[in-house]
């Protein structure tokens, strides 16, 4: 809860609040994963659609 709270107070020192109903999430869903340059990660949530990232120099 320390991070969402950190959250809250920084963008609140910018104006923006947060809103009823979003979603906050606070951590991550999977280890993390070493990469590399030129390594590439994909990821496709159903319903949701897919997204890349290609890790440079």
């Amino acid at each position: 809860m320390t991070a969402v709270a950190w959250l809250a107070n920084t963008l609140g020192e910018f104006g923006i609040p947060f809103k009823a109903g979003e979603i906050i999430l606070s951590g991550s869903l999977v280890p993390l994963e070493p990469v590399q340059p030129g390594d590439v990660m994909e990821l496709e949530i159903e319903g949701l659609g897919k997204a890349a990232v290609t890790f440079g120099e």
